[in-house]
């Protein structure tokens, strides 16, 4: 990289909307593109002086240019270092197994059991050798399945590296299990770097020391130590690939048997024959060796996560504390993609500065613009980290799997997919460096070729668009970073891998909901305030006893049925494993009196499958924020004077559909695309919200903010709203209320005051189908100064016709335009006739595009386009009476003419151009500026608490309920918090909408009197009032 080139490019990416940039050291064989042809590992190689030339200029550019700048710590990835063997402490190791078969009472005297060595390794260090009775499969077949009691524990008698051993006399097939820890030989091949880079131990801290003293001795002077500090980025690591081509490395560690003792309580020596990782998606696991009556599958959970810690504290905790000297953060992506792995998501999430995750572009083929497999793996880290209060959550965006050549929309679509499951920051995958020698061939250097969906840089068309697709992506960024993510519903689920919660009927019912494992069921955040839980404010938890999450251990169990006898919420689905996670026999029995205890409580619901949850939610007096019955997805964030929602649609047809809000003041709605923020004028207020109606194309989402006003919203405000119209749509203008409808005809629209007005639309033009156009194409084709030379030639204008369906011909049916990519306008003029008025306007549907568009009316370029839908671009009060002129500007991906592909391209439609009426209502309102807080009102004294008390609670079978009501309910905006206090324990409730406030006593309550008091601690115009001392009578059935 040069000088020149890193300045430039760096330019570029701001100039294209970018905010900051991750730097990363890949010019091995990266998938399909190949090597920099002008690469030399001693020369321009991860550790060289010409390496921290380059880094340091990339940091003192972005920071020129106010852009935040990321990097990868390691030459490609995973990590791995120079100068280390893979016999040293510090790279990365794996337990093998040998094993020889005995009959009873037969002999063995020789060489410990060994398996081959990798290549490059060529030391090995035995762990344990075990002798154990074969239960079944001792022939070969089959998984064998060893007796855990009959281990006999041989490793003191090994002399050198021979043994002596006799089985048992008792009839049966005996196994010796020697384990062996040895270097996993593995080298990065991304990095090509002069000297092989081996992958490090990401378990043991030797790993991460190795990294850190690599940079300070051989990277780091004073220049790019002052850089990084300047920098305010991250430290960051890619997906771990740690294991050998996919195939199952059983991860270790040198002092791996003490950190397990340590940590787990018991040797883990007798029952080193079972290890294993897990699958991460089925979470199976495949040993060698089986043990009987379950207990292989606990020592498994317990070395699952035992590797868990460990990588948490020496990896990420290590590197995070050497980042902050520098003042940076660590970011990366904690889990194992590529075969099975023991990484535990939520709580690496938690040990992050930002998590982060890749969304690819592989698809379910019901849902084509959704990650079905990774949404709940997004939910997991986005809930976890927002519960111990981090904010942001970062997405690699659109990387392998190359599902079409439409490389923005889809990607695009996958953002908006990605936005509802709680991320807020992008990266993007990714800008190949275009420095003089990094390509032999145009279009420069394209590392992952047609894997991945696109390179971004000005050597692709479609970077013309890019920067309205960014801004789009950050004005949604900054809104979705604002307060605290908000969920419904904690559903609990633990282990390793990807949560997962299997079913959609949550998410169609409106509930947001996020999870929860046995760390932040313990954790100091897990607080149960005013009902409720953690700062995301659950109102209930899910328990799924059908998934695959490990078992509850006992700490979380005893948290969870305490947050039940104070009346929280809680549905179990299905039966819960009747023992603790892990290999501790000896609490089984305490955890199933905590169970047996949990399901008796009132307030826990027990349900045979996911398909029951929303209905027992429901009846548990847990709604929505959001409540619907559609496809949709939902993210809920709040704020202090705000509630944020973004609802995506997730299906593959257009979905129409009522949705209520939960939240204070008046709805709006952000348009990020445009950056224009309006009231919704179509509503009707609930209890505790609004109903609005949405309208949604796949792939896209409506942002709105419930608020009394907030930073975004407009000065002016109408003061009523319609609650219902006969028109097609109604709009809050600057000073009234508008309609539009596409046809003539009188419209009668319901005002929030209820009164009803009649709108009158004389006229309305017919749609307009143009079936001819004018094709200006600009080919992009290699030019004469090297690979990074664009020639950009305008070809000869050509006329196109539509067909007799209306659409047009792509490229490929178009002679001479089947290997072109690059830039086109559609050209063509529509009549609006000599009555076209200004109270009227046209909606432009272009129908399909393949590639990026943008339109110009009469000249004048209109707001951004949506990519992902382009079927309702309003042309507004841009149409004139007559002749109009309409220029469709295309950019194509760069597969075409780069790549050889043959991927159809521009404008195909049908293209429509549908006129509007609108007229303002003929009773115009009257404008108001919304506060940015509520009104202030003069306190008034409430009256006591009114108590209807039963005067006889029975503890078994009664419900227990008991009923707090304020006298004062002339006032619908009444609020507040009722507190409870009996028997030394105490519990806050929230008025609802009908002034009452429930509270259920607590299980444990003795037989006897029992004082009950109720204090009401007011709101801002009513003071707090308290009841009067009410008993209580608890009697035996």
């Amino acid at each position: 990289m040069t000088p020149e080139s890193i300045q430039q490019q760096v330019s570029q990416m701001k100039e294209a909307g970018a905010g900051g940039f991750e730097a990363n050291f890949l010019v091995g064989e990266v998938t399909a593109g190949g090597k920099m042809p002008g690469y030399v590992p001693a020369q321009h190689g991860f550790g060289t002086s010409e390496f921290t030339r380059a880094w340091t200029q990339l940091f003192e550019e972005g920071r020129k240019q106010g852009m935040l700048v990321d990097h990868l710590y390691t030459p490609g990835w995973s990590a791995g270092i120079q100068g280390l063997s893979p016999d040293e402490p510090g790279t990365a190791k794996e337990l093998v197994y040998g094993s020889v078969y005995l009959d009873a009472g037969q002999s063995f005297s020789g060489a410990v059991p060994t398996r081959a060595l990798p290549g490059g390794v060529t030391k090995r260090v035995l762990e344990g050798v075990v002798a154990y009775r074969c239960e079944t499969n001792c022939a070969g077949t089959g998984v064998p399945t060893l007796d855990p009691d009959s281990a006999v524990d041989l490793t003191a008698t090994v002399s050198g590296t021979n043994l002596a051993y006799t089985a048992p006399a008792a009839s049966g097939r005996y196994v010796i299990v020697a384990a062996w820890s040895q270097g996993t030989g593995q080298t990065i091949r991304l990095a090509d770097t002069a000297t092989p880079s081996f992958m490090v131990d990401h378990y043991g801290a030797a790993g991460a020391r190795a990294i850190i003293d690599y940079w300070e001795e051989n990277i780091l002077d004073p220049d790019l130590r002052a850089a990084m500090r300047a920098s305010g980025g991250s430290l960051f690591f890619d997906s771990l690939e740690i294991n050998r081509y996919g195939q199952e490395v059983r991860h270790w560690t040198d002092d791996f048997l003490d950190e397990f003792r340590e940590r787990r309580g018991y040797s883990l020596r007798p029952y080193i024959a079972t290890l294993s990782t897990a699958d991460h998606l089925t979470l199976a696991s495949k040993p060698l060796f089986e043990f009987s009556g379950g207990v292989g599958k606990r020592v498994r959970e317990d070395y699952l996560q035992t590797l868990g810690e460990l990588f948490n504290e020496n990896h990420i905790g290590l590197l995070k504390d050497w980042a902050a000297t520098y003042d940076m953060t660590i970011r990366g992506q904690a889990y194992v993609d590529w075969g099975p792995g023991a990484i535990n998501r939520t709580d690496a999430a938690i040990a992050l500065d930002i998590p982060e995750q890749e969304a690819n572009n592989r698809t379910d083929a019901e849902r084509p613009l959704f990650s079905v497999e990774e949404s709940d793996a997004w939910r997991q880290i986005s809930s976890a980290k927002s519960q111990v209060g981090g904010n942001r959550i970062s997405y690699e965006a659109g990387t392998f799997g190359r599902a079409d050549g439409l490389a923005r929309a889809s990607l695009v679509a996958r953002i908006n997919s990605q936005f509802a499951l709680g991320m807020n920051e992008v990266i993007y995958h990714g800008w190949p460096d275009q420095s003089p020698g990094a390509s032999n061939q145009w279009p420069g250097f394209f590392p992952f070729a047609k894997q991945a969906p696109e390179n971004y840089g000005i050597q692709v068309p479609m970077f013309e668009d890019d920067k309205t697709i960014n801004t789009y992506v950050g004005r949604m960024q900054n809104v979705l970073r604002r307060g605290t993510l908000a969920n419904d519903v904690a559903v609990y689920w633990d282990g390793i891998g990807r949560s997962t919660y299997d079913d959609d009927g949550l998410s169609n019912a409106g509930y947001t909901y996020g999870f929860m494992n046995s760390t932040l069921v313990t954790d100091p955040s897990a607080s149960l305030d005013d009902g409720r839980l953690t700062k995301l404010g659950y109102r209930a938890l899910v328990i799924d006893g059908t998934s695959t999450s490990a078992p509850l251990d006992l700490a979380a169990a005893k948290r969870i049925l305490g947050w039940a006898r104070s009346g929280f919420p809680i549905v179990v689905v299905g039966d819960l494993a009747p023992r603790v996670r892990g290999y501790r026999p000896g609490q089984d029995g305490a955890i199933q009196k905590v169970l047996n205890d949990l399901l008796a409580e009132n307030s826990v619901t027990t349900v045979p499958s996911h398909t029951r949850v929303p209905r027992a939610l429901a009846r548990a007096g847990v709604t929505a924020s959001a409540s619907y019955d559609a496809p949709l997805v939902t993210l809920h964030r709040k704020a202090a004077n705000s509630d944020y929602y973004y609802l995506f649609n997730e299906d593959t047809k257009q979905t129409a559909t009522t949705v209520t809000l939960q939240g204070d003041g008046q709805p709006y709605r952000y348009d990020a695309w445009s950056g224009s923020v309006t009231p919704i004028a179509e509503y009707t207020r609930t209890p505790s919200g609004v109903q609005i109606e949405v309208d949604l194309a796949t792939g896209t989402g409506e942002l709105v903010a419930m608020t009394r006003g907030n930073e975004d919203t407009p000065a002016k405000a109408c003061a009523v709203n319609v609650t219902r119209t006969s028109a097609d749509e109604v709009r809050a203008e600057a000073d009234a209320l508008t309609v539009r409808a596409d046809a003539a005809g009188s419209y009668v629209s319901t005002l929030s005051d209820g009164s009803s007005v009649t709108t009158s639309i004389p006229s309305v033009g017919a749609p307009i189908r143009p079936s001819t156009w004018k094709l200006a194409v600009t080919s992009w084709t290699g030019g004469p100064g090297g690979p990074n030379d664009t020639l950009k030639t305008p070809l000869a204008a050509r006329d196109v016709t539509t067909k007799t369906d209306g659409t047009l011909p792509s490229w490929q049916e178009i002679a001479g335009l089947e290997k072109v990519s690059g830039t086109a306008t559609y050209t063509t003029t529509i009549d609006t006739g000599a009555g076209w008025t200004g109270g009227a306007g046209a909606h432009l549907d272009l129908g399909t595009v393949l590639g990026t568009a943008q339109v110009t009316v009469n000249g004048q370029r209109l707001d951004p386009v949506d990519q992902v839908t382009q079927h309702r671009v309003d042309l507004g009060d841009h149409l004139k009476a007559g002749t109009n002129q309409v220029v469709i500007h295309i950019a194509t991906p760069v597969y075409n003419a780069g790549l050889d592909s043959s991927d159809a391209y521009g404008l195909v439609g049908p293209v429509i151009v549908q006129p509007y009426g609108a007229a303002k209502l003929t009773t115009a309102c009257d404008t108001f500026t919304p506060p940015t807080q509520p009104p202030a009102a003069q306190p008034k004294q409430a009256s006591k608490v009114k108590l209807k008390v039963n005067a006889h609670v029975q503890v078994r079978g009664a419900s227990r309920r008991i009923r707090a009501t304020t006298t004062v309910t002339a006032r619908q905006d009444m609020s507040g918090k009722v507190v409870f206090r009996i028997a030394g324990r105490k519990v806050t409730r929230t008025l609802n909408a009908k002034n009452t406030a429930t509270f259920r006593l607590p299980k444990g309550l003795k037989v006897g009197r029992h004082a009950l008091r109720v204090h009401y601690l007011g709101d801002r115009s009513t003071k707090p009032a308290k009841s009067r001392k009410i008993w209580i009578r608890v009697s035996k059935r």
